[in-house]
């Protein structure tokens, strides 16, 4: 955690260097140290300081308590004064000032240690709380329901815009009046909704649904159905201050279902029986129609799940799927739009769900709603992450083998010691280099790391022979390419590992071994560790050799690339080393 930074403000240089000792010492970090009000301001815009420590009474025309208000104006600085006076005419200037603590000189350095963390913290709490509340003033001013939050007598403390808009209400010339007078609605639902407020929410403390499908007049006498509930607001001591109000314009809902109900009654019939989940959303995202199979999906009643929004009960982290989906069928992208996304079931658990949807228009092109269909695909996901946990367990025991295998070929060859490893990190970087997917790295670096493998049935002398090889024990040692491959044919594996170290010697126009592939026949894999096995093998000594060297194996990709070596692949390689500064690893 990084240390505070602080600003010691003190016309006395002697008490300023102690009083830096005693804060350094605290391991504080001091910032800056000024001498008089304006310094202290201009040293406070240049170092950002999380804490002043102010001395009241300054040299100059800018004393610490004019000084302190200045910066905590416009920095929002915490300021602990550090003066020899006490009387209470500075006492009071300095309280305006909002001080986080007060020390009298002189002080010892438990009182200055004590009194800068209660003020770190303080103002970090604070900041804290500030946050919090702007946040959630945010949300509340930009949630598209109308709320209302009212005290213990039922006057109106705060609406956001959507409910100055439906009331026809500006919060200004609200505050304090009635709630039943702000919301003018029949007088028999004024007195219920009056007598539920105080015996369900204030009293019992329960959340309840007030109105569904009654009209709200507003003050310029626009009508509005609305659909609403009611909460209690709890504070800290579990006590009910007052209640919020949140009711939603059902208009469109109503325009909409009111086209619905005109609609021939099979579709109606299909829509209710079917045995998937189906609903039908409005352009505006308002969902206003569910069978029963989808709420029986979710653990919903049909009621319970037709007075949620959408976005309730589905996970935050694919609302914006949603969105995109509507988005596209809106501007005639696709006809059919299909994906996967997750909703909560009641009980909270999480519900996958296959997911298609259509835009249906009247016959004059009039988007009228969407038409979605929702299968369970929850079990179809348990088994794809059990899948894929058994795949990863299985790559971990391809990897642990892999791992034996390499080290057994460099035991058998001392001299190519580390070549399969070094190899193995070249070719991984050059399929990174190339943009290839992860799986397909991964395949590279494995296969790279036991390319080998055949040396195992390589007569050791020959391996490790000091003078040049004879024709025939060149080709035994050619064999190892089709021994290898016959050694890992029957190894479980994600990835084709055997015929990757079958074809790593094979080359673009044919005249590699063991099979004489050319051009595509060869996999990207092989090509890769081709190239890497060369390159490596030019570095490094031989028994029968010394080093060639790094670019002289360069100069032969390059001089063969096309021909005998993959074009891209020889590009990535040379890139790596010419620009990029890759190094073969020490092993």
């Amino acid at each position: 955690m990084p240390k505070a930074k602080i600003l010691i403000v003190e016309d006395e240089a002697i008490v300023a260097q102690d009083i830096r000792k005693s804060v350094e010492a605290m391991g504080y970090v001091v910032c800056a140290v000024a001498s008089s009000g304006a310094e202290a301001i201009q040293k406070a815009e240049e170092t950002r300081p999380d804490l002043v420590l102010m001395d009241i009474v300054l040299k100059g025309d800018m004393d610490g308590v004019q000084a302190a208000g200045e910066i905590g104006a416009r920095f929002h600085v915490p300021i602990v004064y550090l003066t020899a006076y006490d009387d209470d005419t500075i006492l009071q200037r300095a309280k305006i000032t909002a001080p986080y603590a007060y020390i009298t000189k002189p002080f010892n350095d438990r009182e200055l240690h004590i009194a800068i963390e209660v003020a770190l913290y303080k103002h970090q709490a604070e900041a804290q709380i500030r946050k919090t509340e702007h946040r959630l003033a945010a949300v509340l001013r930009s949630v598209g329901d109308a709320v209302i939050a009212a005290d213990r007598e039922g006057r109106v403390t705060f609406m956001n815009p959507t409910a100055e808009k439906l009331t026809g209400w500006k919060q200004e010339d609200a505050y304090g009046k009635k709630l039943t007078e702000v919301l003018n609605i029949e007088q028999e639902e004024l007195e219920n909704l009056e007598r539920h407020l105080v015996e369900k929410v204030l009293t019992e403390g329960l959340i309840i649904n007030l109105l569904e499908d009654h009209l709200l007049v507003a003050k310029d006498g626009t009508e509005t159905p609305i659909s609403d509930s009611a909460a209690p607001i709890r504070d800290d001591d579990g006590e009910t201050p007052g209640t919020v109000l949140v009711f939603r314009d059902i208009s469109e809902r109503k325009r909409v279902e009111a086209l619905i109900w005109e609609s021939e009654g099979r579709f109606r019939a299909v829509f209710e029986r079917s045995t998937i989940g189906m609903s039908l959303t409005s352009p505006a995202g308002i969902l206003f129609q569910i069978n029963k199979a989808f709420a029986d999906m979710l653990g919903y009643t049909l009621e319970e799940l037709e007075k949620l929004n959408f976005t309730q009960f589905t996970h935050p982290d694919d609302v914006a799927k949603s969105r995109e989906c509507m988005r596209i069928l809106l501007a005639d992208e696709q006809v059919v739009y299909r994906f996967e996304k997750r909703y909560f079931h009641k009980n909270g658990d999480i519900v996958w769900g296959d997911v298609s949807a259509t835009l249906f228009c009247d016959e004059r092109g009039t988007q009228l709603y969407f038409i979605t269909s929702i299968v369970d695909i929850t079990e179809r996901k348990r088994a794809e992450k059990r899948l894929q946990e058994t795949l990863e367990s299985l790559r971990k025991a391809v990897g642990a083998t892999i791992q034996v295998m390499a080290a057994t070929v460099e035991t058998r060859d001392p001299y190519t010691a580390g070549h399969q490893i070094r190899s193995a990190d070249l070719a991984r970087a050059i399929a990174a280099e190339m943009g290839l997917s992860q799986d397909k790295i991964d395949a590279i670096r494995m296969a790279g790391s036991i390319h080998d493998i055949g040396k195992i049935s390589t007569p050791a002398e020959i391996l490790s022979k000091p003078t040049k090889l004879s024709d025939l024990e060149f080709s035994l040692i050619k064999e190892h390419a089709r021994q290898g491959y016959e050694i890992l044919k029957d190894v479980e594996s994600p990835w084709p590992l055997a015929e990757i170290v079958r074809q790593h010697h094979e080359r673009m126009d044919g005249s590699g071994y063991p099979r004489g592939l050319k051009g595509e026949e060869i996999m990207m894999e092989a090509r890769i560790i081709a190239v890497a096995d060369v390159v490596e093998a030019m570095a490094s000594h031989r028994p029968y050799r010394a080093a060639i060297g790094l670019n002289a194996a360069l100069e032969e990709i390059a001089r063969n690339k096309g021909t005998l070596y993959d074009v891209d692949v020889a590009a990535a390689c040379l890139r790596l080393f010419r620009e990029k500064g890759y190094q073969l690893q020490k092993v």
